[in-house]
């Protein structure tokens, strides 16, 4: 896998036509050693078994999301009339994924560091959670960038496509890591492996904001 992540590193690109039969399996490791330090370095912060939970259950919420997306990606990318063909879409997504979780990891000590600066806060926790994925995700969102092709240069077609598929992984992954939260425990409640299923992330933001609208 190492000469994978270097290659998603320094030039992923490169990897969007590689026919290696093991290049996604690859990247699915990645992603998965990426996500459970990054749901280690969450978790651990207040409890030792909720670090178990929060290191099995982000690997599924980084590897989830580029599969709901990928029939959505070609559907964009041939609403675009864009060329990308089923195993480069695969391979764009997936590798979106590896390379926000590799980022993010790197980012794991800021984010411990951040938290212990903060007391262990746990509205801290989640905000650091929160920007140390959505940096790692602009390392990743580069990768979908590249992914569909045209005869000739369409760069607004282009642009269209690079914007369209970031907010699609957005929702997705938004979506499904409210369905595997918690990954951080408040502080004084017991570990979980799940909180209770309610609704779904932008309803539960809308309604935050809107509390915090009238002061409540």
């Amino acid at each position: 896998m190492i000469p994978t992540a270097q290659r998603l590193i320094a030039s992923p690109g490169a990897l969007l036509d590689d026919p290696d039969a093991r290049l996604i399996p690859a990247l699915l490791g990645l992603t998965a050693l990426g996500g459970a330090i990054i749901g280690a370095a969450a978790g651990l912060q207040h409890d030792g078994l909720q670090g178990v939970y929060s290191t099995i259950k982000m690997p599924a919420m980084l590897i989830v999301p580029p599969l709901l997306v990928l029939p959505a990606l070609r559907g964009l990318a041939a609403t675009l009339d864009l060329d990308l063909p089923l195993r480069r879409a695969a391979v764009a997504a997936i590798a979106t994924s590896a390379r926000t979780a590799i980022f993010a990891a790197a980012l794991t000590p800021v984010y411990w560091l951040f938290g212990a600066s903060t007391g262990e806060s746990y509205r801290a926790l989640v905000f650091g959670l929160a920007v140390t994925m959505s940096v790692g995700g602009t390392f990743g969102w580069a990768v979908l960038a590249a992914a569909p092709t045209a005869p000739t240069p369409r760069i607004l077609r282009s642009l269209a496509f690079t914007l369209g598929s970031g907010a699609l992984f957005l929702l997705a992954a938004g979506q499904t890591g409210w369905h595997l939260r918690p990954f951080v425990r408040q502080q004084g409640a017991p570990a979980s492996f799940f909180a209770p299923a309610e609704g779904d992330v932008y309803s539960s933001l809308k309604a935050r904001f809107d509390d915090a609208g009238r002061g409540e």
